[in-house]
C-alpha cells in the first residue's frame, strides 16, 4: 500500500513536470513566434522604403506601429529603446538637413545629408553619434531575440 501511495504520487509529481514543461515550452514558442513577427514586419519595411526609409518621416511611424504586445517583457524593452534610437537619429537628421538648406545645399536624401555633414566635423559627429547609438541599440535587441531562439536576418 506504501508503495502505492508513493508510486502515485511520483506519477502525479512528473505529470506535473510535464504539464509545467509543456507550458513553458507552448509560451516560449509564442513569445518566439511574436518576436520573429516584429522582425518580419521590420524587414518587409525596409525593403518597401530601404534602410534609411526605417528613419524618414513616413517609415517612423509605421516602424513605431509595430504591435509588440505578444512580445517577452525585456524584448519589448529592448524595442522601445531602440525606437527612441532611431527616432533621435530621425530629428538629429532633419536638423542636419535643415542646416544644409540654410546653407544653399539642400539635402532631399541619405546620401547628400551624409555629404553635407561630412563637411562640418560637429555636424559629422552629431548626426553619426545618433547613428551609433542606434545601431547599438538594434544590437541589443538581436541579443535579447537570440534569448528565445531568434536571429533577424542581416
Amino acid at each position: 500500500m506504501k508503495r502505492t501511495i508513493a508510486l502515485l504520487l511520483a506519477v502525479g509529481a512528473l505529470a506535473l513536470t510535464g504539464c509545467s514543461v509543456t507550458q513553458d515550452g507552448a509560451k516560449s514558442e509564442t513569445q518566439k513566434s511574436a518576436i520573429e513577427s516584429v522582425f518580419a514586419q521590420r524587414a518587409r519595411l525596409e525593403a518597401e522604403n530601404g534602410p534609411a526609409g526605417l528613419v524618414s518621416k513616413q517609415g517612423l511611424p509605421r516602424l513605431m506601429a509595430i504591435d509588440v504586445r505578444n512580445c517577452p517583457a525585456d524584448f519589448r524593452s529592448a524595442w522601445f529603446d531602440y525606437l527612441v534610437q532611431v527616432q533621435n537619429l530621425h530629428t538629429r537628421a532633419e536638423r542636419v538637413a535643415m542646416f544644409a538648406t540654410a546653407a544653399g545645399k539642400p539635402a532631399t536624401d541619405a546620401p547628400s545629408l551624409v555629404k553635407f555633414a561630412v563637411t562640418n566635423p560637429r555636424l559629422g559627429e552629431y548626426l553619426l553619434g545618433a547613428l551609433g547609438r542606434s545601431d547599438e541599440a538594434w544590437n541589443k535587441l538581436e541579443r535579447t531575440a537570440m534569448n528565445y531562439g531568434v536571429l533577424p536576418e542581416r
